[in-house]
């Protein structure tokens, strides 16, 4: 086999702004669940430390492999765990641990490459004082960053407010609950920011307000105010819908989020859109959840995409920072297909009651292909996705809750999940593109989906050539062609995805792209996941393809020839033969045998 590492370091200086998304690393991002310890309690059990570049754990090592590069630590078991509640009684020492397990879990994320995304918990038993609450914030904050400064290391600059608030563990679900979150929005913001080192910790950015789900819809409503359920949570957190007072709470964020589980629970599903986010987890649906109406609205009932959803969030944050010169973006600090898989079989759903690779459920191949194509929708618009979860589950739930990208019942195996985060992670950089999908008539026509869209396709341009993700969600292979200019035209019984401008991005050298069409030789296998990637000339050079009856994907080249490509070397001019130890200065050449670079 011939091996190629390449690295370059001019190659990268020559990304120029364009049009096009840039691709960030928010893009990568994972969440720290099944911890041995949370904030004050310890011996928990959690198995996630064996899963980091930890000499304890030598033959571990998933979590740096993965190539995740931001690390969220929040969530429900860690507000109900760290005992910063507000309770003037609450002993000191409970803020001192809490502060020592954040330094250790920053430590182990920033060892592993990510960058760490904390949160500020708030614990609502004993009937909390949210000003006492802050105050143990701040000292909780400034203990963290002191410790980890004197250590050497970088100081946490992300700090997320609170976790699901309108959800089970607050129950702020009725007509104050926007004035509760922004109670404890700005009493928190206030209290570390009056406590903050700046300079030295840079500048504190603050993430909130981690909603459950993108709740702006209108909810029935019973008798007395206690009983009447919140109506567009979201617009009113922005200010834009005031029936009780303006509690906006855009002054004190710098990021807005929400959590997405658009399947919940697959055991039990709703019928009704107050929701905004439940369905049964039929194929059909989760082919469409990102960016179609689903399920079809000929079922009577049918829920947003998420693709619309970021739309509205994002073009109702661009008139506000317009307004007010701020930069608030958008995120998701919690997706994945559901949030627990239907193990007892009690939907009624046969594809969620499928919970091989071939069903429905968080651990199955096309769980894996909505983690790719998520990811993907996140770049596009710009809005950054941290993944729920790396491991979790427990017996007593009959490992309902396996969701991570790592198997908890089987420890540390890789899921169809982790396969596809990884492979977009190793190879997406530079600017996405989205791909415009034409089935060309081609029999049989698409299995599953409106509209033809069982076949996906994204883009990663950067100065080397482009990567290319096709995802093929239908039962059925199909011969292809792309064309990255959105010429090239048809070919009869060739479906075709198409992408605008590829061939003449600014990070290519004028004239470059030469080739703008390519026709596979290979069929799109149907259920698979394919990764190919082109020089800065156009021409094809190597292919992942991944296939639901796969444990991995795997590289092919037409005929036998296998390669193993980590950068190709397009921008530096290189040419001529390389022979074993050949060094270039700027670059360094690794080679197995003799090869010819053009």
């Amino acid at each position: 086999m011939k091996k190629i590492t390449l690295l370059a370091a001019t190659m990268l200086c020559c990304l120029q702004v364009n049009a096009q998304t840039k691709i960030k690393d928010g893009a990568f991002g994972q969440n720290a669940n099944y911890s041995d310890t949370i904030g004050s309690s310890t011996g928990l059990g959690g198995k996630l430390e064996a899963m980091w570049n930890n000499p304890n754990y030598p033959n571990f090592n998933k979590m740096q492999e993965s190539n995740f590069k931001t690390m969220r630590y929040h969530g429900i078991a860690y507000e109900n765990r760290c005992l910063l509640d507000g309770n003037i009684n609450t002993p000191g020492s409970n803020i001192f641990l809490t502060a020592v397990d954040l330094v250790r879990k920053a430590k182990m994320i920033y060892a592993n490459g990510g960058f760490p995304m904390l949160g500020l918990p708030y614990n609502p038993n004993n009937i909390p004082n949210i000003n006492v609450a802050a105050s143990a914030i701040a000292s909780v904050v400034a203990a963290v960053n002191g410790s980890l400064v004197a250590q050497g290391h970088s100081p946490v600059t992300k700090w997320i407010y609170s976790n699901e608030p309108e959800g089970n563990i607050h129950n702020w679900n009725d007509t104050l609950a926007a004035q509760k979150i922004y109670n404890l929005t700005r009493a928190y913001h206030d209290s570390v920011v009056a406590h903050w080192n700046y300079p030295a910790w840079d500048t504190v950015r603050f993430i909130g307000p981690e909603l459950e789900s993108y709740d702006n819809y209108n909810h029935s409503t019973g008798s007395g105010t206690a009983n009447k359920k919140i109506n567009r949570l979201v617009d009113q957190l922005m200010g834009r819908y005031t029936p009780y007072g303006n509690f906006s709470i855009l002054p004190y964020i710098d990021v807005f989020t929400i959590h997405y589980y658009p399947f919940a629970n697959q055991a039990t599903y709703s019928t009704t859109t107050n929701g905004g986010n439940f369905a049964p987890a039929k194929r059909k649906s989760v082919i469409d959840a990102l960016q179609n109406q689903f399920p079809p609205a000929t079922t009577g009932y049918s829920f947003e995409p998420l693709s619309k959803q970021l739309d509205t969030l994002n073009n109702r944050l661009a008139a506000y920072n317009s307004q007010n010169n701020k930069k608030i973006t958008v995120a998701i600090t919690e997706a994945n297909l559901c949030y627990a898989n239907d193990v007892n079989g009690t939907s009624g759903v046969t594809e969620a009651q499928d919970l091989t690779k071939s069903g429905t459920s968080a651990n199955s191949f096309i769980a894996g292909q909505f983690w790719a194509e998520l990811m993907c929708i996140g770049m596009l618009k710009n809005t950054d996705i941290n993944f729920w979860s790396a491991i979790e589950g427990t017996s007593t739930d009959n490992y309902a809750t396996d969701i991570g990208f790592l198997s908890k019942q089987t420890l540390g195996a890789k899921k169809h999940t982790y396969n596809h985060f990884k492979l977009i992670a190793d190879n997406f950089r530079g600017y996405i593109y989205k791909g415009s999908y034409n089935h060309n008539g081609v029999s049989p026509a698409s299995s599953y989906s409106v509209n033809n869209n069982g076949i996906k396709g994204f883009a990663a341009v950067q100065p080397a050539g482009v990567k290319v993700l096709l995802m093929n969600q239908n039962d059925n292979p199909y011969p292809y062609r792309i064309n990255f200019n959105n010429s090239g035209g048809t070919t009869t019984g060739t479906v075709s995805m198409n992408f605008s401008a590829i061939s003449t991005h600014t990070v290519f050298p004028a004239s470059t792209f030469t080739h703008v069409t390519y026709m596979d030789t290979i069929m799109l296998p149907a259920r698979s996941t394919v990764m190919l990637t082109f020089d800065c000339h156009g021409d094809f050079f190597s292919r992942y393809t991944y296939k639901e009856s796969d444990s991995t994907y795997h590289l092919k080249q037409i005929g036998t020839v296998l390669l193993n490509p980590e950068i190709i070397a397009c921008q530096r001019g290189i040419s001529g033969t390389l022979t074993a130890n050949t060094t270039y200065s700027f670059d360094t050449v690794y080679v197995d045998s003799d090869i010819t670079l053009r």
